[in-house]
């Protein structure tokens, strides 16, 4: 399942034609599907440079890799999970997967925005991170910046002016011609970008919590979601999947988080947006089966019937009487 989608972007993309915003980046910014990494993990790098403040910016989103984000001139609104944050000089900002996040949000102030967005194989927070094989920094300090960004989740983490300038010289680069031709030169300083950053954390003080990284709340993450991905043809097997744990973990934790199994939940949610359609809108019985994923009409009313006692359409013009 996709995280992010064209429309997420749409306002940039707007401030870029109007001149309003410039962008250089290299590899794939806005991380579709189908992409090809500029070196194994990259999947983009480069920043934004904005002209004055202006509404160009990004819809609030989801990826499915670790973004880190740092402003180099000028401060700059952002979001992460549902919560407003001003991302100054000297702070770095990292999303994970599983975090809902936008830049410029709600607007975009005079400045650069430097991003590097980097794959390390995970897509729920108990997944073990898989660093690329070309980065040079030992075994201890890659642990140590797992530690960092695994266990702590804080939006904002202050870095070292040396940070900022290796991060600054990586994303930089992106305005050079062909630059993503030059593989060995992107490594290189991107591996600078990750020795500063450890160096960073070493001299910061913050605070580790083991249960981030807990299966079940990969789980718990994915049920406060599921209410808007209905439409999506889940299994149980599908599902498990999704938070990356095994089927009969994944059905004994929803059990104890609500009290159902997954079909009966899932079943139960659809319901729920089933009968907010049907009391809120004109839309067909076909349109709500659509947008709730149920897989046919006959389907929906033979299991609405049974779960009310009456069909939808009977359900709904009682609700429009009141």
């Amino acid at each position: 399942m996709k995280h992010t989608n064209k429309k997420s972007f749409k306002p940039l993309e707007t401030g870029i034609q109007t001149g309003e915003l410039a962008m250089f980046a290299v590899g794939s910014h806005n991380h579709e599907a189908g992409r090809q990494d500029v070196i194994p993990g990259i999947v983009s790098f480069g920043f934004w440079q904005a002209q004055g403040v202006h509404d160009s910016r990004s819809e609030p989103h989801y990826n499915d890799s670790v973004h880190f984000m740092m402003s180099l001139q000028g401060q700059t609104s952002a979001v992460l999970d549902d919560k407003v944050y001003t991302l100054k000089p000297e702070e770095l900002m990292v999303t994970r997967p599983w975090q809902k996040h936008a830049v410029g949000y709600p607007s975009f102030s005079q400045g650069q925005l430097g991003w590097l967005t980097l794959d390390v194989g995970i897509r729920n927070p108990h997944e073990k991170w898989k660093w690329p094989g070309w980065i040079l920094l030992s075994k201890d300090e890659l642990s140590a910046i797992t530690r960092e960004l695994r266990h702590n989740e804080d939006a904002i983490r202050h870095v070292s002016p040396a940070c900022v300038a290796a991060f600054a010289s990586l994303v930089h680069y992106a305005k050079e011609p062909d630059a993503a031709k030059n593989k060995t030169l992107i490594a290189l300083l991107a591996n600078t970008v990750f020795l500063r950053l450890y160096q960073s954390f070493a001299q910061a003080t913050a605070t580790y919590s083991a249960s981030l990284t807990e299966a079940a709340r990969s789980v718990e993450m994915f049920l406060s979601r599921l209410s808007s991905l209905l439409v999506e043809p889940w299994t149980v097997d599908r599902m498990a999947q999704q938070c990356g744990v095994g089927q009969t973990y994944f059905s004994s934790q929803v059990i104890l988080l609500t009290g159902e199994t997954p079909a009966k939940h899932l079943l139960r949610l659809r319901m729920k947006r089933a009968q907010e359609l049907l009391k809120e809108t004109t839309l067909s019985l076909h349109d709500i089966c659509k947008q709730t994923g149920f897989g046919g009409e006959s389907h929906f009313v033979q299991q609405f019937s049974k779960r009310f006692g009456e069909t939808p359409n009977a359900w709904r013009g009682k609700t429009k009487q009141m």
